[in-house]
C-alpha cells in the first residue's frame, strides 16, 4: 500500500548524506515512469511534486509498496543540483541486478562503446539501442557508470529494458565475442566502406562498435574489427555526434539483418 507524507524535508535531507544506502537516484518522469512501471520495483521512496504526481497519475495508481513524500521542486534542485533536470520527481530505489558478458554471449545484436565518456551522450545511445531492439550495450567502467543519475535520466526509461554492461577491458571483450562467432563492425571515418552499401551475412550475430566524435575508436579496437564502415557526409560537416552516428549505423544494421537492403 502507497504510504503518503506531507514535506517531509528532514527525510530528503537523510537520503541526501546516506552515502552507504544501496540505492540509486533516478529523476525525471519518463525514467522514474518506467522504472514504476517494473514489478521489482518495490520498498522505494518516491520524492514529488504537485505537478510531477498529477503527470503519473495513471502510474501511481497501479505502484504498490512505495512510499511517497510531496515535496516541492527547490528541495529536489538542492538534493540534486541546478544541472539536473528533475521536472519534479525522484525516485530512491534498489539497485538492479548488475550483468556480466557471459550473460549476453548468446544474443544477436550487441553495441559496443569506446572512449565516450560523456553520461548525457551514452544514455541517448542506451536509449536509441533499445528502439533497435540491441540486446546490450557494453563499455569500459572506467569511462560511464551504469549507476550514474544524468546517464540513467538521459536513458528515458531504456536502462530498465536494454542491459548497460561495463567491463575492464573492451579489447578483451571483443576478442571473447569473435570466439563467439559475432561479426565486429567497427564504425569509423577513416573507413573506405560506406555502411549503407556493404552486405551482411544473413543470421550472423552482429558486433557494432562506436567510438566518440572526434577520437572514434581507438586503433587497438580497430585492428580486432573484422570490418570498418564510415557514414558518408554529403555536406561540408565530416562528422556526427556519437548518438546520432549510432542512429544511423544501427537503422542501416537492423534493415540489412532483416534482409530489408
Amino acid at each position: 500500500m502507497i504510504k503518503l507524507k506531507k514535506n517531509n524535508v528532514k527525510k530528503i535531507d537523510k537520503f541526501k548524506q546516506n552515502k552507504s544506502d544501496n540505492r540509486i537516484q533516478i529523476y525525471g518522469i519518463h525514467a522514474v515512469k518506467a522504472a514504476l512501471e517494473q514489478s521489482t520495483t518495490q520498498n522505494a521512496t518516491l520524492y514529488l511534486t504537485a505537478n510531477a504526481k498529477r503527470k503519473l497519475s495513471a502510474t501511481l495508481q497501479n505502484t504498490h509498496s512505495i512510499e511517497i513524500i510531496d515535496c516541492i521542486p527547490k528541495k529536489l534542485t538542492q538534493i540534486l543540483g541546478a544541472q539536473a533536470v528533475h521536472q519534479g520527481v525522484l525516485l530512491y530505489t534498489k539497485r538492479p541486478p548488475k550483468m556480466e558478458l557471459q550473460d549476453v554471449l548468446n544474443s544477436q545484436l550487441i553495441l559496443l562503446l569506446d572512449q565516450i565518456t560523456d553520461p548525457h551522450n551514452a544514455g541517448a545511445i542506451l536509449r536509441t539501442a533499445n528502439v533497435f531492439g540491441v540486446d546490450a550495450v557494453i563499455a569500459p567502467h572506467r569511462n560511464i557508470s551504469a549507476q550514474n543519475s544524468f546517464f540513467i535520466k538521459a536513458t528515458s526509461g531504456a536502462y530498465i529494458y536494454t542491459p548497460f554492461i561495463t567491463v575492464v577491458n573492451l579489447g578483451k571483450t571483443i576478442e571473447q565475442l569473435k570466439e563467439r562467432d559475432f561479426l565486429c563492425i567497427g564504425l569509423s571515418e577513416e573507413a573506405q566502406d560506406d555502411i549503407h552499401k556493404i552486405t551482411l551475412p544473413q543470421e550472423k550475430r552482429l558486433a557494432v562498435i562506436v567510438g566518440a566524435e572526434g577520437k572514434g575508436i581507438r586503433p587497438s579496437i580497430k585492428q580486432r574489427c573484422d570490418v570498418l564502415v564510415k557514414i558518408k557526409s554529403y555536406g561540408d560537416i565530416q562528422t556526427l555526434n556519437a548518438s546520432c552516428a549510432t542512429s544511423i549505423a544501427l537503422h542501416s544494421i537492423k534493415n540489412k539483418s532483416l534482409g530489408n537492403e
